[in-house]
């Protein structure tokens, strides 16, 4: 292979249609990559969302009342809210290892030594989408003025 032939590969691969069409690809893969018991890792995202709001609003009806009903349905929202997130965690985890090759067990160690969900799907090669987590390009879209919108 010739340099510029190299160099024309490179340009497509770093092009911003192609890590477009990449992230379209991934995040069609991870719609349907299932967790622990067959649910997709949106589903989980969704359950641990909810188990989230009930949590915060759980905690608000805490404050305001301070009985011991409300305290309990605190209780009740966080132990809720830590097994959806585990739940979520480790579709992740499972996910993660089968584009990547590595044993869970790394990328436990990586997410406990503190690194993000992001962080860890970057570091591997695998894009964050493919786990449900959604990269914003934090750049301004660039126009070609010689072509009309």
């Amino acid at each position: 292979m010739t340099p510029r032939q190299r160099r024309g590969i490179r340009r497509l691969v770093n092009s911003r249609s192609s890590r477009l069409a990449v992230a379209n690809l991934a995040l069609c893969i991870s719609m349907h990559a299932s967790g622990v018991d067959g649910t997709t890792i949106d589903e989980l995202i969704s359950r641990a969302d909810e188990a989230e709001t009930s949590f915060r609003e759980a905690r608000e009806a805490d404050r305001r009342e301070q009985s011991s009903v409300a305290a309990q349905r605190l209780r009740d929202a966080e132990r809720v809210r830590d097994e959806r997130t585990g739940e979520l965690d480790a579709a992740r985890i499972e996910t993660l290892s089968g584009f990547s090759g590595q044993v869970p067990e790394a990328i436990e160690k990586q997410r406990a030594g503190g690194s993000s969900w992001t962080e860890i799907a970057l570091e591997i090669g695998v894009h964050p989408s493919v786990i449900g987590i959604e990269l914003i390009d934090p750049r301004p879209p660039v126009f070609d003025s010689r072509v009309p919108p």
